[in-house]
């Protein structure tokens, strides 16, 4: 089961998380005229680098200790695709990661030339590849050779012989690979070749990527124009990919962890590899359009070693990337529960620093990008779904301004809906009023006809005028972003505050022909207090009230609650099967149909 979803703005499967980052508000430029004795004097404003979207392919897009993509990626570059697509003229930088196993150059090497074969895929240069298959650069374990042509043959549909061997069935496959693709003709044994190879290379591209979301008749691909720094190099040019190394992991062992690991031998490394796949990662930024690659990128090639990516390390990155918690986990995105915030020794500005969520990267540049993004797992925002009258009747692709608090001067958030009712605002504060206005008038009132024109009579004529419709008259602002006709929205005031826990549910009955769910992992335990009856009743009439299944009075009234629970099963269940009793099942669905994280967490501030 995905562990995160949110229509239309964050969706995560077993290959990767694919999201668009919340709307930003914009902050007014203040600049003061010069004087004629400083003729010459100039404001300077910098613009940031500001991500609307992101893509992380996890380590399940490749083999392991290698850059070769495996089949099952494929899944995560049709994701991509969709997501790119919403996306026209905003380009992309790849940021490859590797877990701390190992040392950090071969790590930057590794993780860069993972980046760089999604480059080379994503543009269909196969000359990306041949690099890859030909040198190992740095990484030395990082080789192509026969197991990545066995792997491509595999896939389409050419089953090769030995694992790693060159035999004859392996021969026989890709030469009928090879006259399939146009690259041999019936009769003539295949050689490996870097020309042979290009047709290989070239076939399992169009095996991993989708049909264009926006033309049928062709594969989808990116331009060279499509990456941050504009591709102008055979291999990519800074901008456009780097390896991070080790630098930026998502997740540190607890100590005690770590020496189990070590102490169980080839079992031991085994499950310390399976348990470090979250720090195996591409991560794909999309840029706000028009952004271009500043002068001032940082981050070096692997090939000019570690320390240009130390020198913009946090002045405690070395710290962040190794500080061990003796009995806890330390993961980005999620502060460590004070009861397990133990080292050894013990320091309790140590524990307290590096207990908190965001501590575990050690690249303040990277750390930018990231911060907040729902692919590395720093979700941190309001989500509300519209609709006009139900779920199936969303308040699709319309404008809104979203006031974030009461202050004269609070932010303004600004975004049109996605097709699902979606929109998101940036967390300011865990609860916060926002006044909410939607042009609703499209999703409302989509089925009449248009006002008809206002005729005005030509005063020097005796004929009517053509018929003109004249725009209403836009209000005096001071914001010059304001919406037109922003003030007849339709005004709706919420109070956002944090959602009351509703699981893990009661026990549901055994189930003999399902597998019980893995153990917890006592490394990543929680110390929130147990969920009450009283707690799970509050969450699940808030969630049922967002829902529209409901109002208030189902805090309070347990006949309206009842109401509610029954009008939600209605919407999945047969009419018989809805008791209004809150079970498991009623439970699960009303969290999916919610979009949150499986009920074994707690759910989003």
């Amino acid at each position: 089961m995905a562990d995160i979803f949110i229509p239309d703005l964050v969706e995560e499967t077993a290959v990767g998380v694919f999201a668009r980052h919340p709307q930003r508000f914009e902050l007014p430029v203040l600049v003061a005229p010069t004087t004629a004795d400083r003729a010459a004097a100039s404001n300077r404003v910098r613009q940031g680098l500001v991500t609307v979207a992101c893509a992380n392919l996890k380590d399940f897009a490749f083999a392991f200790d290698s850059s070769v993509l495996a089949p099952g990626s494929a899944a995560g570059f049709e994701s991509l695709a969709k997501l790119l697509t919403m996306y026209p003229g905003c380009p992309i930088s790849l940021f490859g990661h590797a877990d701390p196993v190992g040392n950090p150059t071969y790590n930057k090497f590794l993780s860069e030339r993972r980046a760089r074969s999604v480059f080379g895929l994503l543009l269909r240069r196969t000359a990306v590849w041949e690099h890859l298959y030909s040198s190992q650069d740095g990484a030395a374990g990082d080789v192509w050779g026969v197991r990545a042509i066995q792997t491509m043959l595999g896939a389409l549909d050419f089953p090769p012989g030995e694992e790693g061997k060159f035999d004859q069935t392996t021969r026989d496959a890709f030469s009928a690979c090879l006259i399939k693709f146009g690259g041999a003709v019936p009769g003539h044994a295949a050689q490996n070749t870097p020309a042979t190879r290009k047709v290989l290379f070239a076939a399992y591209m169009d095996f991993l990527t989708p049909v264009d979301p926006r033309d049928d008749s062709r594969r989808w691909q990116l331009a060279p124009a499509d990456f941050l720094d504009g591709a102008r190099t055979p291999l990519g040019a800074p901008g456009d990919l780097q390896g991070c190394s080790e630098f930026n992991p998502q997740l540190i062992f607890a100590r005690d962890e770590r020496l189990d690991f070590e102490g169980r031998g080839k079992e031991g490394e085994a499950d310390r590899n399976a348990a470090n796949e979250p720090n195996r990662r591409v991560v794909i930024y999309v840029f706000d359009k028009g952004t271009s690659r500043p002068a001032t990128w940082p981050c070096p090639a692997a090939s000019a070693g570690v320390k240009g990516c130390k020198d913009r390390f946090w002045s405690d990155g070395e710290r962040r990337v190794s500080v061990e918690f003796v009995a806890h986990r330390r993961r980005y995105g999620k502060p460590v529960p004070e009861s397990f915030r133990e080292l050894d020794p013990r320091d309790p500005a140590k524990e307290a620093r590096f207990g908190r969520a965001e501590t575990t990267f050690g690249c303040r540049f990277y750390h930018g990008f990231a911060l907040h993004s729902p692919c590395e797992r720093d979700l941190k925002m309001w989500v509300l779904r519209l609709w006009a009258g139900g779920p199936e009747a969303p308040v699709a692709n319309a404008r809104y301004a979203a006031t974030i608090g009461n202050e004269p001067n609070a932010p303004v958030v600004r975004g049109v809906t996605t097709e699902a009712g979606t929109l998101g605002i940036p967390l300011f504060d865990e609860n916060v009023a926002i006044t909410l206005k939607v042009d609703v008038g499209p999703a409302l009132f989509a089925t009449l006809q248009p006002p008809a024109p206002l005729i005005i009579a030509d005063p020097n004529s005796t004929r009517v005028a053509d018929a003109v419709t004249e725009p209403p008259p836009r209000p005096a602002t001071t914001d010059p972003l304001a919406w037109p006709g922003e003030e007849h929205f339709l005004t709706i005031r919420l109070d956002a505050g944090s959602l009351a826990r509703v699981g893990p549910p009661p026990a549901p009955a055994e189930r003999p022909d399902e597998p019980p769910p893995p153990p917890p992992n006592p490394f990543d335990a929680e110390d929130d207090p147990p969920i009450t009856d009283e707690e799970r009743h509050r969450g699940i009439a808030q969630r049922l009230r967002n829902l529209a299944f409901g109002d208030a009075t189902m805090l309070t009234d347990q006949a309206a609650f009842t109401r509610g629970v029954r009008e939600f099963q209605l919407s999945f269940r047969a009419a018989e099967e809805a008791d209004g009793r809150p079970d498991v099942e009623t439970v699960e669905a009303l969290v999916r149909r919610y979009g949150e994280p499986r009920l074994t967490e707690s759910p989003p501030r």
